[in-house]
């Protein structure tokens, strides 16, 4: 169905109502009648807790979390003899490092630049 803009005007004036709005006075005249009819002072349905209910139960949760947290993440403990504990280089040398495989439970003590005499005057 193809229709013009006559049509549509038409329909559209049709649709309009035929007084216009209605004065201030009975508007709000109207209104606060209304208005005593529905309480406005309803109490709340819902009451909101104070923080301090809530408080207890978080904190014992967050230290359950670092609990679980710190056990989950910690290292395995070592027997007492499978760990180097102290280390000594007499022979003059640059760096030491101490490098650990937690899975194979292997240790590297790596001494660089090591200078060692072997009665020749040399270095190794």
């Amino acid at each position: 169905m193809k229709t013009n803009d006559k049509d549509l005007n038409e329909a559209l004036a049709a649709q309009r109502p035929e007084t216009g709005p209605r004065p201030a006075e009975e508007f709000w005249s109207d209104f606060k009648a209304r208005a005593r009819l529905r309480p406005q002072d309803a109490p709340q349905t819902q009451r909101s807790r104070p923080v301090f209910v809530w408080a207890a139960p978080l904190a014992c949760a967050a230290l359950l979390l670092v609990a679980v947290g710190t056990y989950m993440l910690s290292p395995a403990l070592a027997p007492a003899g499978d760990a180097i504990k102290s280390y000594e280089v007499i022979a003059s040398h640059s760096a030491v490092l101490i490098m650990e495989d937690k899975d194979d439970d292997i240790a590297i003590l790596w001494v660089v630049d090591m200078e060692s005499d072997t009665g020749n005057g040399g270095s190794t």
